[in-house]
């Protein structure tokens, strides 16, 4: 038996398809099998329980850093992720995102589906959940974004056999759902380090990863005056703003009252 399959068979992401031969694709399942001990390797990463979760006084001394208000960072875990660095198996909350997962493989994916779960693992453009006519993406029959935690998971360690860099990158990670594909803008020395940063340094390193975002979409002054459509925005994207912003406003004003 394969480490990954070893690693597998005690463990709720089940896939098989790994064989023994290393350094080569089986073309008819698209699998790298080179990639074997490193999909072992992220299906058992947990979020380091040794690391106390954020407290407000870590939003506090976080945001007095960078001169901006703590109860707006809570909000941002808020809405992400309900405010929580890990799922109850004690891994990073991901959502799996098949147009960025397209994007970092070169569209070569685009299309193939995940046997047994009814979406597939990669497509060139985002479908919107929201919208009547994109609720449920060509080839599924359901939207990749109501999978389950553990099925995201499953539908990553697919994706992560064919090509681990990409599957990584084409995930949202962490209580900020930060974008697997922003590693290197982020100073990362990859993105298997960006998600074992947050993983050994818990929430506080997932924070510190969000504010590295903020950072680097350059709208820390935007959050230090509450321009805050500006900050949603460029924090999840164009044609987000509607969603989110309401969300954020309602969040905000709640944690409010833990920062008087």
């Amino acid at each position: 038996m394969t480490i990954l399959n070893t690693a597998l068979a005690s463990n709720p992401v089940t896939r098989t398809i790994v064989r023994e031969t290393a350094k080569k694709v089986d073309l008819t399942k698209g699998v790298n099998r080179n990639n074997a001990r490193r999909v072992a390797e992220l299906i058992q990463l947990r979020v380091n329980p040794d690391i106390a979760p954020l407290t407000e006084q870590g939003y506090k001394n976080e945001a007095a850093r960078y001169g901006i208000r703590p109860e707006a960072l809570h909000a941002f875990a808020d809405i992400e992720s309900q405010a929580t660095g890990s799922t109850v198996t004690g891994r990073l909350p991901i959502l799996y995102e098949p147009h960025v997962v397209s994007r970092n493989s070169f569209h070569v994916h685009d299309w193939w589906e995940v046997p047994g779960m009814g979406v597939v693992c990669s497509y060139p453009r985002w479908y919107n959940p929201r919208k009547k006519a994109e609720a449920v993406p060509p080839r599924c029959t359901r939207h990749p974004y109501n999978l389950k935690m553990e099925e995201r998971f499953q539908l990553l360690a697919f994706m992560a056999e064919i090509n681990f860099d990409a599957a990584l990158a084409g995930c949202s990670w962490g209580m900020f759902q930060i974008l697997g594909e922003n590693w290197k803008a982020l100073g990362y020395a990859s993105v298997w380090h960006f998600v074992v940063e947050m993983c050994d340094g818990g929430e506080p390193a997932q924070l510190n990863a969000a504010l590295r975002f903020l950072d680097h979409k350059d709208v820390l002054d935007d959050m230090r005056q509450g321009n805050w459509a500006t900050v949603i925005e460029a924090y999840n994207g164009p044609g987000q703003v509607d969603d989110y912003l309401p969300k954020f406003l309602r969040r905000l004003s709640e944690r409010r009252k833990l920062y008087v």
